[in-house]
């Protein structure tokens, strides 16, 4: 299964973990946050941008009146979550899927909005200055669907987005990586892969040469990166059930970066870690849930030995979800509980982190959003 939301795919952003590296202690207990839901029909949450522990942004979605989505962000001030007013493109649907943050008043939220049935889908990038939110223009690829799904930033003037475009179906559509340069977003090739579906759902940006981008292409997962001149292919392995896809990537240094997905068969699908070691591309044995199948949305590299990783166990026939994270200790993946405030309907899109202090994670239970926190400590 493709990564969560009500009524398509829920792509989570890339988180960055910051300040200095620490180890997550074994008793960590999640707690439910209270987290604004303006709407009756639904809402949800899919990536969070830390600024400081007093300073972090969620985005996502809401169901408005007229029963289409539109863009949702809300912010931590240290006390409570509060809605944010944010602007929309059109009448029709505009969902957001990525944060990252350069400074509090310099902080991007991406997404897409349409005006009609698949194919008119357009990228869409808001910006936050400190006051308000606005829409900032941003280019597509072709007539046909284009979406960003995540969003990281270096610096001010140093800011990656990536996505999909020229999509007429889900077996139909190409990488899109674009680049904010301070004045103005820009397309920036990707390979050719041909032919099959290829997407980028998660990125993270190390410096103005570091740069990785992590989807899938043709049921496989896809890897590149960008020295600075150009983006590259880089081997990834696949899961073990076959079609494998990655959701979102974090890194803590140049030689320590993580990426999580899912691989999945025909009955159950397994949670998929990789990490790179400035080498190479490995899969690392991760933990899965009590439903047949598990999948990673989130990750957050604290550095040192300690790494989150957040989704959903669940049940595509019964339709009944459950939040799921683990962690990592520096040897191994460890399960650690957390709370299902719905029934049955319960997941988790992402993740932020502070080392040695806060970590967040970030999605939606039953019609409202769902935010909850733990200690890196």
């Amino acid at each position: 299964m493709k990564p969560l939301r009500p009524l398509a795919l829920l792509v989570p952003a890339f988180v960055l973990a910051l300040a200095s590296p620490a180890t997550a202690g074994p008793a960590a207990t999640w707690t439910v946050i209270a987290s604004p839901s303006p709407s009756a029909q639904a809402n949800y949450l899919t990536s969070l941008a830390p600024v400081s522990p007093t300073d972090v942004w969620a985005v996502g979605a809401w169901y408005r009146p007229s029963a289409t989505p539109g863009t949702l962000t809300e912010h931590w001030d240290g006390t409570e979550w509060n809605l944010v007013p944010s602007p929309n493109a059109t009448s029709g649907y505009n969902e957001l899927y990525g944060a990252a943050a350069v400074s509090s008043t310099d902080v991007w939220a991406v997404g897409y909005h349409n005006i009609a049935l698949y194919g008119s889908e357009k990228t869409m990038a808001l910006h936050w200055n400190g006051s308000a939110w606005s829409i900032v223009p941003t280019p597509n690829i072709g007539r046909n669907a284009n979406e960003f799904r995540a969003v990281a930033a270096a610096g001010p003037n140093d800011v990656w987005a990536v996505g999909f475009g020229a999509s007429t179906s889900n077996e139909v559509g190409v990488p899109l990586a674009e680049h904010w340069d301070g004045t103005r977003w820009s397309l920036v090739r990707t390979p050719n892969l041909g032919r099959g579906f290829g997407i980028f759902n998660g990125v993270v940006a190390l410096s103005a040469n570091d740069v990785w981008a992590v989807g899938s292409h043709a049921d496989a997962t896809l890897v590149e990166h960008w020295d600075g001149t150009a983006w590259k292919v880089v081997s990834s392995p696949n899961g073990s059930r076959g079609d494998s896809s990655l959701y979102a990537v974090s890194a803590a240094r140049p030689d320590d970066v993580w990426a999580v997905g899912e691989s999945e068969g025909n009955s159950s699908g397994d949670s998929l870690v990789e990490h790179w070691d400035g080498t190479t591309w490995a899969v690392v044995p991760s933990k899965d849930g009590s439903k047949p199948f598990t999948a990673l949305n989130g990750v957050v590299a604290m550095g040192g030995s300690s790494v989150w990783a957040v989704g959903a166990t669940y049940d595509p026939i019964s339709v009944f979800y459950r939040t799921f994270t683990e962690h990592w200790d520096g040897t191994a993946w460890t399960v650690v509980p957390s709370p299902n405030p719905a029934r049955e309907y319960d997941y988790l899109a992402g993740a932020a982190g502070f080392p040695g202090g806060d970590v967040w994670a970030a999605g939606a239970a039953h019609i409202d959003t769902l935010t909850m926190k733990t200690s890196d400590a």
